[in-house]
């Protein structure tokens, strides 16, 4: 999936989770995979896998990319980016939020106001007010003075600097992140990227499962495409900031979170490099606390449909081979043969006839 398919799903699935959360999200107009494949070595474990349908979620410590789940934190300079960003990052927020309510007139106006007092260090009382009133009025609250919320607003931030809170939040962004009991399973769109089966497959004497996505109906199957970027936040002070702003809104009685939960995980799970955007991967999260590493396929809302063996894996690997051709037979599941065309220089997908397909 392109990175800006990949975030616009995101963005829908993060809405979803937040408003609707117990009902199914409708993906008829997202790009979703029919299929998805997994790159093994063929061995014992990938047979284990296929004979007794369920993948294996890694702990997030084993992931490939070194830059991965990596955190920046500064506790040195957290207070001042903190003093630096939060008013503006709330004062911002509270624009982009209220406006989209606002008539033509009030909109223009709340505008004026935002753009004479973004930024700036000092914010005359009258100007804060004028912008709260109007921020309440398209937000529905206005039966919270526009002096009240400007009083809650610097209160507020005065209680963001308590040593105590600051350690609390923190605590609370940090850890989950490292969290050993996040697991992930690595899913590709395609079965014929030459490095991936160099690299899982053991050079192409492995394997490639092939996964029909066709049950998959729900928000909370934790199937998430990946954006390949150069961009990401680890950066804690950034996201810790960002959860005061979102708990300034929940404060006053916003529902619309400025900031969604699944941002904080596309940022943090699911961002990788551009230098790996040819795996188009999709990723499963899942809790693996309890010795939870392996999923059954029909809880995720997977069905092993096909294997494509690597052209290396015949005469090299017969007996894992043998042993995949009964397991196979005996699930009604497809073998295909992963060849060289020695003239388009791709890979080509033929039927698996028990010898070299050449």
């Amino acid at each position: 999936m392109k990175t800006k398919e990949a975030r616009d799903f995101l963005k829908q699935l993060g809405r979803h989770l937040i408003f609707q959360p117990t009902g199914n999200l409708d993906v008829s107009s997202i790009p979703f995979p029919e299929k998805l494949y997994k790159y093994k070595k063929l061995d014992n474990y990938a047979l284990d896998m296929i004979e007794k349908d369920y993948l294996y979620f890694a702990p997030n410590f084993k992931l490939d990319d070194p830059f991965e789940l990596t955190i920046n934190y500064s506790a040195k300079h957290f207070d001042s980016f903190f003093k630096e960003r939060y008013l503006h990052d709330v004062l911002r927020c509270l624009f982009k939020t209220s406006s989209r309510h606002l008539g033509s007139n009030k909109a223009t106006e709340i505008k004026a106001i935002y753009n004479s007092i973004k930024n700036r260090d000092q914010i005359e009382k009258q100007q804060l007010d004028n912008f709260i009133a109007l921020c309440c009025e398209g937000l529905n609250l206005n039966e919270i003075s526009s002096e009240k919320l400007a009083n809650h607003l610097r209160n507020f931030t005065d209680f963001c600097f308590q040593e105590d809170t600051k350690n609390f939040l923190i605590s609370q962004t940090a850890i989950p992140l490292l969290s050993p009991y996040l697991g992930i399973c690595s899913l590709s769109e395609t079965n014929l990227n030459q490095p991936m089966w160099s690299l899982y497959a053991d050079n192409y004497n492995g394997c490639c499962l092939e996964y029909s996505t066709e049950k998959i109906k729900f928000a909370n199957a934790g199937l998430y495409p990946v954006v390949y970027s150069d961009k990401r936040t680890n950066n804690v002070n950034k996201l810790v900031e960002r959860q005061m702003v979102n708990l300034f809104f929940a404060s006053v009685g916003i529902a619309d979170m400025p900031y969604k939960g699944i941002d904080f995980v596309a940022d943090f799970f699911l961002t990788k490099s551009k230098e790996w955007s040819s795996q188009n991967e999709w990723r499963l999260l899942s809790d693996i606390s309890r010795d939870r590493n392996k999923h059954q396929l029909d809880e995720i809302g997977l069905r092993l449909k096909s294997v494509y063996i690597g052209i290396k894996t015949i005469g090299y690997n017969s007996d894992n081979l043998n042993k995949l051709k009964i397991l196979c037979l005996k699930k009604n599941i497809n073998i295909f043969v992963i060849c060289p065309n020695v003239i388009s220089l791709k890979l080509d997908v033929l039927p698996f006839i028990g010898t070299m397909p050449y």
